[in-house]
């Protein structure tokens, strides 16, 4: 029987990063907005490096976790539903001599599969499963899993507080027709209010829009590049948006209550 989150691996299908590298500003190994620039941003943030057990989740090819298993020796785990990128990072992980430190696995983030109060720390990058409008569910496994006190933090592609009503629909409606049905309510508030009903406190927003709108310019150059008018309808929306002065590209932080 289908369960909430199955249908993001139909929609995002296994070719995802292969397809979103076309136009990608970034190295292959970071394929999340501001590339390195938003990881070393994500480790002060959380102190990544002084944590004993981190969770990534939708942790694609898990660059950013073997990269912190090797540069703090800290035990990591991966997960995200495309097999292909777990496959790759499983790899690269043995062949880079970690895989002791290191580990990543195949899951739905609506199903955690470890046991309760397992991580320190949660992190994610631009984790799309938590685009899931019934994210409050993800939350609360995240909450499970994480031990008393833990922290949860993740930047996201979405719309930053105080954007209009009429803003946020249209957000919401081309993440739709791109072929996303089952993403919306993409705003800091429904994300705060979800995080909030999933068990966390003392969430935090800090804006990210800047590197959100540097990446984002910048695959507008590449694919301008390659054919004039080819960048993406969801990109140029977003584009569109910051241009007119809106908020896109957020991180948040909670702690487990």
């Amino acid at each position: 029987m289908a369960q909430p989150g199955d249908e993001h691996h139909d929609e995002i299908g296994e070719d995802f990063l292969d397809r979103l590298a076309a136009n990608w500003p970034e190295p292959r190994e970071q394929m999340h907005h501001g590339g390195w620039q938003a990881t070393y941003e994500l480790v002060r943030l959380l102190s990544l490096d002084e944590a004993d057990h981190a969770l990534d989740l939708c942790c694609g090819e898990g660059a950013t976790a073997r990269w912190l298993a090797k540069t703090y020796q800290r035990r990591v785990t991966g997960v995200d539903i495309l097999e292909k990128a777990i496959a790759f990072a499983q790899a690269q992980a043995q062949e880079e001599g970690i895989a002791n430190r290191v580990s990543f696995e195949v899951a739905n983030v609506f199903r955690l599969p470890f046991p309760d109060e397992t991580f320190d720390v949660i992190y994610g990058q631009d984790p799309d499963g938590l685009a899931h409008h019934r994210r409050q569910l993800i939350f609360e496994e995240c909450r499970r899993v994480l031990k008393p006190g833990g922290r949860i933090g993740f930047h996201h592609w979405i719309l930053g507080p105080g954007a209009p009503d009429d803003v946020r629909e249209r957000f919401d409606r081309v993440t739709v027709e791109v072929g996303f049905p089952s993403m919306y309510r993409l705003s800091a508030e429904a994300y705060r209010q979800d995080m909030r009903a999933g068990g966390f406190v003392d969430i935090a927003v800090q804006d990210m829009s800047d590197v959100y709108r540097q990446h984002m310019e910048a695959m507008e150059r590449i694919a301008d590049e390659r054919q004039p008018g080819s960048l993406d309808a969801w990109t140029a929306m977003a584009l569109d948006l910051m241009r007119q002065g809106h908020k896109i590209g957020t991180f948040l932080s909670a702690r487990r209550a």
